[in-house]
C-alpha cells in the first residue's frame, strides 16, 4: 500500500485524492472510475459514494461536474429518477436540486430550467401545493417576493390587490401578516415605507392605538416604535414626537414622562424667574408645578397677605390657591417657612383595555383526583364548543381618564389606559365595529396568551377548529381522518386507526387500535390493545388504564394504571391515585417519573429509564455526524482552495470556474455549520432540562424494578416503601421520602 500511495503521489496525486482512492480500494471497489487527477477530492469522494450503493456513476463521473451536481445526479439515481431531465453540467447544482426534488413529488420542472434556483424552489412549492404563482414569475417578483406571495396564497389571504412590484419579500409578509390579524393594511401597504417601519405601523394597528402621530415614512423605526410604546402607555407623546429627537432621545424622553406625566406640559424645567433675596415673600414650585410653597422673611403682618398674593401672582401661580392657608400664615397661626399655598389637581388615569369572553378561556384538562384518592376521568371537561356565529368576545376599549391641573393654570393630560393587542387566530371574524368576535364555525375554542417579559401582553390567541363528533370507530366504519379535533362517544375497536390534527378525545374503551394526534389525547375508560395498539401524540396522553399498549407522547403520560406497556414521554410519566401502579414493560421519561407503586408482590420485570433518551442521543449522534462531515468537507474545500492560491496569481485564479465554485462552496458549508451549531446548542439545552430527573414511589417500589438514569442502571431487589430515586454524580441513590 504504501508503494501504491508513493507512485500515486509521484504521479501528481494530492494527499486528499490518495485518500479517496485508498477509501475505495479498501471498500473493493473499482477505483479506476475516479483515479484521475482531474478530479478534486470531494469529487472522488461522490463517485466512491455511488459506486458502494451500486450505482452506474458514468452518468456523472465527468470532471465537468462540480461535486454538488454529482451528489445531486447521484441521488437522482438512488430514487430512480429520470435524471436525463436535469444531468448536464450546464444546469447548476442548486437548479439540479429543485429538479430532482420535483420529481420526486411526481413534477417535472425540466422546461423552468431557465429560471433561477430560488424561483424554481418557490414554483416547486406552490405546485406541490396547489398554489398558482407563474402569473408573479412573469411580471417579475423576485425570490423573496415569490416566497411571501405564495405563503400567504397558502393561507388564502387575499393579498392580490396590495401586490407591488416594488415591494422587498418582507414587506410584502408584514402586508400578509396585517391582513391575517385582520389590520387596515393600507395605511402602511406603502412603497415608501421600509419594513421595519411597516412592522411598527401593524403592531400600533394590533394594538389599538393612534398610528396617524408616527405615519410618517421620515421617521426611522426606531423613532417610530419609541412613539409607540408611549401610545401604548397612554402618553402625551407631543413631548417628545418630534423629529429633531432621535430614538435613543425618544426613549429617554418617555422614560422621564412615565415618571413624572407633568413634564408634557410643564417642560423639563420651569420657567421661572429667579428668587429675588431681598423679597419679603419667596415662592418655591415643587412636584413639577403641582405644588406651591412660601417661605416669608422678616417681621412683615399687616400687608403680609397682600405680599404672598403678590409673589404668587408673579410667578404665574392662578390656580388651586390655599387661601384659607394664607390667612392662618398672617394671623400667625400657620408656620411661616416651606408653607403649602397653592396645589394643583393631579390627573386620574384611564382604566385599562379589556377583553369580555364568552367561552371560559381556561378548561382544566387534567383528571382530577377525589378525596378518596381515586381518579375521576369521566367529568374531565376536554373542550370548549361553540357554534358558528356565536359571540366569542367584545372588547372594552382603555378610557381616557380624568386631566390634572398645575399651580400655573396648565392642564396636565391624564394616562390613558393601556390598550390591548387585537385577538389573532383562525375561525372566527372581527365584526365592523372592531370590538365584537364571531366563530366562523362549529368547532372548539382555545385560548392562549404570550408576553414579553413579566407582564407585557404582545398576542393573545383564540384559534376555533373543527370537532368532529362520532359513535365509535371500527373496521365497519373505517378509519378517521380530520384536519381537526376528534370526539368518539363510544368505543374505538380493534384494527381501527384515528388521525388528528388536533386533540382526540375517547368517551368509551380503546383496543388494539392506532392513534395519531396533533395535540392531545384522553381515553376516559381505558386501552387494552393486547400488544398490537399505538398512540402518538404531540401533546399529552391521559386515560384511565393503559394494558400492553405503546405510547409516545410530546408531552406527558397521565394515568390510573399501566401494565406491560411501552411508554415514552419528553415530559413526565404521572400514575396517578391512591391505586396507581406501572408494572411491567419499559416506561421512558425524560424529565421524571411518579407513580404510587411502581412493580407488583409478583416481581413481574419493569424497567424505567429516565433523562436523557435515546431520542436524544440519536439527535446528538446524528448532529455529531453530520459536524464532522462537515468539518471534512471544509477542510477538504480550503486544502483546494490554498492550492489554487499557491498556483495562480489572484487574476488568473479568480477567472477559473473551479476556483470560484470551491469558494463558493466554503461559503455555503460554512452557512450549513453555523445551523448545526445552532441545533447543537438546542439540544444540550434540552438536555440539561433533564439534569435533576427523578422516579418519586408515593407507597410501594416492589422488587425486580431496574432504573436507568443516563445509562447508569439500578435494579431493585426488595420491596420498599415511599422512596424517591435519582443519579448523583455516577451512582443511582435511593432516599426515604418518609
Amino acid at each position: 500500500m504504501e508503494r501504491i500511495r508513493s507512485q500515486l503521489a509521484n504521479n501528481g496525486f494530492t494527499t486528499d485524492q490518495i485518500a479517496e482512492i485508498e477509501a475505495g480500494a479498501q471498500e473493493g471497489l473499482d477505483v479506476s472510475a475516479y483515479a484521475d487527477r482531474r478530479f478534486l477530492a470531494i469529487q472522488m469522494c461522490q463517485i466512491r459514494f455511488g459506486l458502494a450503493a451500486g450505482l452506474d456513476v458514468r452518468a456523472y463521473a465527468n470532471p465537468k461536474y462540480d461535486w454538488f451536481q454529482m451528489e445531486e445526479i447521484r441521488k437522482g439515481l438512488m430514487a430512480k429518477l429520470s435524471i436525463e431531465l436535469y444531468a448536464s453540467p450546464e444546469i447548476t447544482y442548486d437548479k439540479m436540486k429543485q429538479i430532482r426534488l420535483g420529481l420526486c413529488a411526481g413534477i417535472d420542472l425540466s422546461p423552468f430550467q431557465h429560471l433561477e434556483s430560488g424561483i424554481l424552489k418557490q414554483l416547486r412549492l406552490a405546485l406541490e401545493n396547489n398554489v398558482k404563482i407563474v402569473p408573479y414569475i412573469n411580471e417579475g417578483y423576485d425570490t423573496e417576493q415569490l416566497e411571501a406571495i405564495r405563503e400567504a396564497l397558502q393561507k388564502n389571504i387575499l393579498i392580490e390587490s396590495y401586490l407591488n412590484v416594488n415591494f422587498r419579500g418582507v414587506c410584502i409578509r408584514e402586508i400578509c401578516l396585517g391582513l391575517e390579524h385582520g389590520v387596515d393594511v393600507s395605511v402602511y401597504a406603502d412603497p415608501c415605507y421600509y419594513w421595519q417601519q411597516m412592522r411598527e405601523i401593524r403592531y400600533g394597528l394590533e394594538h389599538l392605538v393612534d398610528v396617524s402621530i408616527y405615519c410618517n415614512h421620515f421617521y426611522s423605526y426606531e423613532q417610530m416604535r419609541q412613539i409607540r410604546f408611549g401610545l401604548e402607555e397612554g402618553l402625551d407623546v407631543s413631548y417628545y414626537s418630534s423629529l429633531m429627537y432621535t430614538a435613543a432621545d425618544m426613549q429617554q424622553r418617555r422614560l422621564a414622562l412615565q415618571e413624572h406625566p407633568a413634564l408634557a406640559v410643564c417642560g423639563d424645567t420651569p420657567e421661572l424667574p429667579a428668587d429675588d433675596e431681598t423679597e419679603t415673600v419667596r415662592i418655591k414650585l415643587a412636584e413639577e408645578n403641582t405644588a406651591a410653597y412660601a417661605d416669608v422673611y422678616g417681621d412683615v403682618q399687616d400687608s403680609l397677605r397682600v405680599e404672598v398674593l403678590k409673589a404668587l401672582n408673579k410667578r404665574g401661580i392662578v390656580s388651586g390657591i390655599r387661601y384659607d392657608t394664607i390667612d392662618r400664615i398672617t394671623t400667625g397661626e400657620e408656620m411661616r417657612t416651606h408653607v403649602l399655598v397653592a396645589s394643583g389637581v393631579m390627573p386620574h388615569d384611564g382604566t385599562d383595555g379589556y377583553y369580555e369572553y364568552f367561552f371560559r378561556t381556561q378548561v382544566a384538562r387534567t383528571p382530577k383526583v377525589l378525596e378518596d384518592g381515586n381518579v375521576d376521568y369521566h367529568n374531565v371537561e376536554w373542550f370548549e364548543q361553540v357554534k358558528k356565529g356565536q359571540k366569542l368576545a367584545v372588547y372594552h376599549p382603555a378610557t381616557n381618564g380624568t386631566n390634572g391641573m398645575t399651580v400655573t393654570g396648565k392642564e396636565i393630560p391624564a394616562r390613558k389606559g393601556r390598550e390591548l393587542c387585537i385577538l389573532t387566530g383562525n375561525g372566527f371574524h372581527r365584526l365592523a365595529d372592531g370590538k365584537t368576535y364571531v366563530a366562523d364555525l362549529d368547532g372548539v375554542v382555545t385560548y392562549s396568551e404570550n408576553y414579553a417579559g413579566t407582564d407585557t401582553i404582545v398576542e393573545i390567541r383564540m384559534d376555533v377548529r373543527n370537532l368532529l363528533t362520532v359513535d365509535s370507530v371500527t373496521l365497519a366504519t373505517g378509519d378517521v381522518h380530520f384536519d381537526g379535533n376528534v370526539c368518539v362517544r363510544g368505543n374505538v375497536g380493534s384494527g381501527a386507526g384515528i388521525y388528528a390534527a388536533g386533540d382526540v378525545l375517547v368517551g368509551g374503551f380503546v383496543e388494539s387500535a392506532f392513534i395519531s394526534s396533533g395535540g392531545s389525547v384522553m381515553i376516559r375508560q381505558g386501552m387494552n390493545a393486547s400488544g398490537a395498539g399505538e398512540i402518538r401524540a404531540a401533546g399529552d396522553v391521559n386515560g384511565c388504564f393503559f394494558e400492553a399498549v405503546k405510547i409516545d407522547a410530546g408531552g406527558s403520560i397521565h394515568g390510573d394504571y399501566f401494565m406491560n406497556c411501552e411508554l415514552y414521554a419528553r415530559g413526565k410519566i404521572d400514575v396517578m391515585g391512591k391505586k396507581g401502579s406501572l408494572v411491567g414493560g419499559e416506561a421512558c421519561a425524560e424529565l421524571g417519573l411518579r407513580a404510587n407503586r411502581l412493580g407488583n408482590q409478583a416481581g413481574l420485570s419493569t424497567c424505567i429509564k429516565l433523562g436523557v433518551s435515546d431520542r436524544l442521543r440519536k439527535e446528538e449522534l446524528d448532529l455529531n455526524e453530520q459536524v464532522r462531515n462537515v468539518s471534512a468537507e471544509m477542510e477538504t474545500l480550503t486544502r483546494a482552495h490554498d492550492e489554487f492560491v499557491k498556483k495562480y496569481q489572484p487574476e488568473v485564479r479568480n477567472s477559473i470556474e473551479l476556483f470560484l465554485k470551491v469558494e463558493s462552496a466554503i461559503y455555503t458549508k460554512e452557512k450549513e455549520m453555523d445551523e448545526l451549531m445552532r441545533k447543537q446548542k438546542l439540544l444540550e439545552e434540552e438536555k440539561r432540562r433533564t439534569a435533576a430527573v427523578s422516579a418519586v414511589v408515593e407507597t410501594k417500589l416492589y422488587e425486580n424494578v431496574t432504573f436507568e438514569i443516563d445509562r447508569i442502571r439500578w435494579k431493585n431487589t426488595k420491596t420498599l416503601g415511599s422512596v424517591r430515586v435519582k443519579k448523583m454524580e455516577k451512582k443511582i441513590l435511593v432516599f426515604s421520602n418518609r
